[in-house]
């Protein structure tokens, strides 16, 4: 019997290579491609040098299903078309049933008690009950510093503002500036110039507000709104020539900031053209001109 002979196998490339450079004699070829063997590969190194992405935390399936919870008691406690006041406040009264539950189930997860206590203090203020209301958001402070400190603090304060309740609404306002939100603490700087006016103290007023439009940490718009305060208080005390004075030193001062094409430029323009206060003394001085008259404007030609 005929034994078939199987068909080699091509010889391996670099075994065809090495032996065309040493039948050529061609050292250098060969040592190149040792070299080359040898370095360290850049995409392997950049690979070693990039940092692994942390991988992402899971939330707590318990966090998930009492959110769930508190969004549902949400619907029931907003106001809908075709509801009576009554049945209204009947279920603003189940919703905060089912979230004072949750906040009770919810001792050892700070983040659903603090938000748990952040919506029942809504419902509690709709309903007027601010006392109530500001000891909510006291708790969703404390449960939750880092998510909820200065925005409950902040709007403790708007609450005890609702309710006339001036002092009160400055000492939560404060609380909140000092926790140096960017965001909370700030609108609460601001309001800190609105309570101390309603307490009579409109030369505080003035000082903080002019503070705040001066201080270049702060966000430029919010800035324009101080400066915005200020005018609009010396419009109040009909001294036109300081109001015009002010808006005068937020053109110059936030004109930088609101030039380019940029998202915060756009911003800081826009809160620079909508100032109530220099819509205020544009109508007073058309009135004067149609009275035929000119304005007399106090402190100018000082």
């Amino acid at each position: 019997m005929r034994r078939v002979q199987k068909p080699r196998r091509p010889w391996p490339v670099w075994i065809l290579f090495l032996g065309g450079v040493l039948v050529s004699g061609d050292l250098p070829a060969l040592q190149s491609v040792k070299l080359r063997k040898e370095a360290p590969s850049t995409q392997g190194r950049k690979a070693e040098e990039t940092p692994a992405k942390a991988p992402r935390r899971k939330t707590d399936p318990r966090v998930l299903a009492a959110r769930k919870k508190m969004v549902e008691a949400g619907k029931l406690g907003t106001r809908k078309k075709g509801i009576g006041s009554e049945q209204r406040v009947a279920n603003i009264h189940e919703a905060l049933g089912r979230l004072a539950r949750i906040e009770a189930e919810a001792r050892d997860l700070p983040v659903v008690a603090a938000e748990a206590a952040f919506r029942q203090a809504v419902f509690l203020v709709r309903l007027g009950r601010l006392e109530d209301g500001v000891a909510a958001f006291k708790r969703a402070a404390a449960s939750d510093t880092r998510r909820y400190g200065a925005r409950a603090l902040y709007e403790a304060g708007r609450a005890w503002s609702r309710g006339k309740r001036a002092a009160k609404a400055l000492e939560e306002w404060k609380a909140a500036w000092a926790t140096k939100d960017p965001k909370y603490g700030v609108r609460a700087r601001l309001e800190i110039g609105h309570a101390l006016l309603l307490l009579g103290r409109a030369e505080e007023a003035r000082k903080h507000w002019k503070s705040m439009a001066e201080d270049a940490n702060v966000d430029p718009v919010f800035r324009v709104r101080a400066y915005d305060a200020l005018a609009r208080q010396y419009l109040d005390a009909r001294e036109w020539a300081e109001a015009r004075t002010v808006l005068r030193r937020a053109d110059e001062t936030l004109g930088a900031a609101a030039t380019g094409d940029g998202k915060k430029a756009r911003s800081v323009r826009k809160a620079l053209d909508r100032m109530l206060a220099r819509k205020r003394l544009e109508r007073i001085l058309e009135k004067e001109l149609e009275r035929g008259g000119a304005l007399r404007l106090r402190g100018e030609g000082r």
